[in-house]
């Protein structure tokens, strides 16, 4: 494993890790999917998960309502 410590004792300067932002309504497109969603969160029987996916739900809708792809 590679030393992450300098001459002095300090973290060197590592980068920061950079990531994109996902968004499951980039990535579900058909009904079957999206039912999928809705289920596996019903499933986890989460009151706030289940807010979630139905805002993620009503964002893929209006898009796919819209004629948008993203």
């Amino acid at each position: 494993m590679a030393n992450l410590m300098n001459q002095k004792g300090n973290l060197k300067d590592i980068p920061e890790e950079q990531f994109s932002k996902y968004d499951v309504a980039d990535h579900l497109t058909s009904r079957v999917e999206i039912a999928a969603y809705l289920e596996a969160a019903k499933e986890e029987n989460d009151p706030s998960l289940l807010a979630a996916v139905m805002e993620d739900i009503h964002r893929i809708e209006a898009r796919q309502s819209n004629g948008d792809s993203q």
